[in-house]
């Protein structure tokens, strides 16, 4: 401490003579976020820097890290690393904006400045455990957007009205079963249950029928017909209702 100290009051006696001199509020900046606990001034520094000279691009990697781990301010982190790679595009730079990526959930942005960073140091061990874990992040979280994707297709699959004794499908079920269709050929992992009912308990066959009616067009939509179980059951409707199968 008592070094960074005294260098620090050199770099005040060679500002008192030139305030705004680049190279001095730079390396003010360094001892107040390295050695002097002291980020705020840092970044007054390192913004003062920044003011005078934006084309000094070593200022911005150090900018970025004092917001992004000393102070948490991840909007002016992100803002001064993109700077960074703008004007002095380093490994450490990418990897630092990786890391902030990931904590603004963004790990597929994420993804490429680990490979970019993977690029330019390629024998970096630590580089590609890095690269290799924000890859593992990136499959989980489209697993689970397309695990919601899913839910809410399922969730709008629609249920296709009858007339009382019949089966036959009109233009309106025509539409609502394209709908159907179009959850299908998107989500081939889904398979549907096709329930036909009936309000009498004594016309089953007619429920299965309303059910068998909706399968067949799906299936000349494309449809693989093994990915539709048909059932006919008595209930409080005349229709055809969806539900997925596990």
């Amino acid at each position: 401490f008592c070094v960074a100290g005294l260098a620090a009051q050199r770099l005040e006696q060679a500002l008192a003579r030139e305030p705004g001199h680049t190279e001095a509020l730079y390396e003010r900046g360094l001892l107040r976020h390295h050695h002097l606990s002291d980020p705020d001034g840092a970044r007054q520094d390192y913004m003062a820097v920044v003011a005078g000279e934006p084309s000094f691009g070593a200022v911005y990697l150090p900018l970025g890290d004092v917001n992004h781990y000393l102070l948490g301010d991840l909007e002016a982190a992100l803002e001064a690393y993109d700077s960074g790679i703008a004007r002095a595009p380093s490994v450490q730079t990418y990897m630092n904006r990786a890391e902030l990526l990931l904590r603004l959930d963004k790990p597929e942005v994420a993804l490429r400045d680990y490979a970019t960073a993977l690029e330019l140091e390629p024998a970096s061990a630590d580089l590609q455990e890095r690269h290799a874990r924000c890859k593992r992040v990136v499959v989980e979280a489209q697993k689970l957007r397309a695990k919601h994707r899913i839910q809410d297709a399922l969730a709008s699959l629609p249920t296709i009205e009858f007339q009382r004794n019949r089966h036959e499908l009109d233009a309106h079920d025509v539409e609502l079963l394209n709908e159907v269709a179009s959850i299908l050929s998107e989500f081939d992992m889904i398979r549907l249950g096709v329930i036909g009912i009936t309000v009498n308990p004594h016309k089953l066959p007619l429920a299965n029928l309303r059910a068998e009616a909706c399968i067949q067009y799906l299936v000349k939509r494309g449809v693989d017909r093994e990915r539709l179980e048909p059932s006919g059951v008595h209930g409080d409707k005349m229709a055809t209702e969806f539900e997925p199968l596990d």
